[in-house]
């Protein structure tokens, strides 16, 4: 019976990583949404913005990710960010990430803020994707107190090759 499980686990891992869609030099543009909850020093806003991801291979990537807050208040961020791809199902990904960048708080706080992460990444078809992620973007410098907020994004891309 342990050979069979053996087997069974090794014919399905390599059956998920012979479907997956991304290759080295693939690149998606992604448009992201979604909710904003306030952890630490913020408050709820609702995030619209756009993603930059280039797949470097070996189940890693790299990013740019622009976001804006919608509310009362001006929330802007800047983001490169580190993508690992963690595990493969079928041909959606899941995968966490880390960043650091730039950020903005209403007219006159500049910040230093971190991204840390974990989304799925589903391929619809050839040409386009969907994506989930969940979020906790803290900015330690810049800031009175450490806003802390976690986000929802919700995501359509289009990927090229």
């Amino acid at each position: 019976m342990s050979r069979f499980k053996t087997l069974l686990v090794l014919s399905l891992s390599i059956f998920s990583f012979s479907l997956s869609y991304a290759s080295p030099g693939d690149y998606s543009l992604r448009f992201k949404g979604g909710p904003s909850f306030e952890l630490q020093d913020w408050h709820d806003q609702m995030r619209i913005g756009a993603e930059f991801d280039y797949d470097l291979g070996y189940s890693m990537g790299i990013g740019l990710m622009a976001l804006f807050g919608v509310s009362r208040d001006f929330r802007f961020q800047l983001l490169p960010s580190f993508r690992y791809d963690l595990v493969y199902l079928g041909p959606a990904s899941l995968y966490g990430v880390l960043g650091a960048g730039y950020g903005r708080f209403n007219k006159n706080e500049e910040s230093f803020d971190l991204r840390f992460g974990s989304g799925i990444t589903l391929p619809l078809g050839d040409s386009f994707e969907v994506n989930s992620d969940v979020n906790v973007f803290m900015s330690p410098l810049g800031t009175p107190g450490t806003p802390i907020t976690l986000d929802w994004l919700l995501s359509f891309g289009m990927k090229f090759y």
